[in-house]
């Protein structure tokens, strides 16, 4: 059986493409920014107990996206839940930085073979999908209610770095302004910094350099009610550059493929106008609410992290945001998976 490596420490999960068994590599590179609700052993208090109505909610995870993120890259769905332990006993020492082969699963064909980087621990923790001067970085207030875990326990306010300036010309040095939050106190932020933010940021980097890709692309989850209302869009496609992603077209897909793209994709095609846009018709296509920059925008900064780290590597970055209520249906990302897939493949990514 072909295996994927996986390499595993407190703050972040590394998905590593198979090399060998005659599977070439995609040249999409996975990441998952809100993965986890998982609260890190360096943190031995965990969730305090008036932060139980946010636990498990979209406040603290987006549902079901470490499922399709692994299931994309080629793994199976989320084997790290808050306690630390794999599904299957696969895993047994998740705080540690570890090494283990992943099985590939019987669906490997309908997978990309791309490297992730995985975040495991809770965006209330720290949101890695945030600049560093940005308000919910350590958000204080869910549903308009205070959030425990992120109020300050007395001190100063907090100077932290940030990057917002610097990333504004991507050939320039990284050099930290200095900026004042007042959530939680200076040593907690650097800690948390320094044992999470750090780490994820530090890997997204290193599995750039490792796997040069054409594509970043960040999955995540929304919820299906806003406001008392039923949200009725079902995948966002988002982006930030107006130019993003304008690749050609190599298909070699039949009509008759299952589980391929749609017809719209399929055959000798010229450069498409962008891969955003055809990947949203191409999910229309196949009977999905997909739309661009819904329910969010990735102009106002909600692709923070996939924006940071495409313009350093000279890639392309895009999200997937898709509705939690669907995505935590292993039946629905079932025929999702190898759906999503074609599309990218037909665009040019593998």
């Amino acid at each position: 059986m072909a295996q994927l490596r996986e390499t595993v420490d407190d703050a972040v999960a590394r998905l590593h493409p198979q090399a060998t068994g005659g599977r070439p590599r995609s040249r999409v590179a996975l990441t998952c920014e809100h993965a986890s609700l998982r609260i890190p052993d360096a943190w031995p208090a965990g969730w305090p107990a008036e932060d139980a109505a946010v636990v498990g909610t979209h406040w603290s995870i987006d549902l079901g996206a470490e499922d399709l993120t692994r299931e994309l890259a080629g793994t199976p769905g989320a084997p790290h839940r808050p306690g630390g332990r794999r599904e299957g006993g696969f895993l047994t020492a998740p705080h540690t930085r570890a090494a283990c082969l992943v099985p590939w699963p019987p669906r490997a064909a309908a997978a990309l073979n791309a490297p992730a980087v995985i975040a495991r621990f809770s965006r209330l923790l720290c949101d890695c999908n945030r600049p560093l001067d940005a308000p919910t970085l350590f958000r204080t207030v869910a549903d308009g209610k205070p959030i425990a875990l992120n109020q300050a326990r007395g001190g100063p306010p907090v100077p932290v770095r940030t990057c917002s300036e610097a990333h504004a010309d991507p050939g320039t040095d990284r050099s930290f302004v200095r900026r004042t939050v007042q959530n939680v106190t200076a040593e907690e932020s650097q800690r948390r910094l320094t044992l999470l933010y750090d780490p994820f940021h530090a890997a997204a980097d290193a599995m750039l350099r490792e796997y040069p890709s054409d594509l970043v692309f960040s999955v995540h989850s929304f919820t299906d009610l806003y406001e008392g209302q039923k949200r009725q869009v079902e995948i966002g496609i988002l982006y930030n550059d107006d130019d993003a992603v304008a690749v050609p077209v190599r298909s070699t897909r039949t009509p008759g493929a299952q589980c391929g793209a749609p017809p719209c994709l399929r055959g000798p095609q010229r450069l498409c106008a962008g891969a955003r846009a055809q990947m949203t018709a191409a999910l229309k296509e196949l009977g999905y609410d997909a739309r661009l920059n819904e329910p969010w925008s990735g102009k106002e900064g909600f692709m923070y992290s996939a924006d940071w780290h495409a313009r350093d590597h000279q890639s392309k970055a895009l999200m997937i945001e898709v509705r939690q209520d669907l995505l935590v249906q292993a039946e629905w990302r079932a025929r999702f998976v190898p759906q999503l897939v074609a599309i990218l493949a037909d665009l040019g990514f593998t």
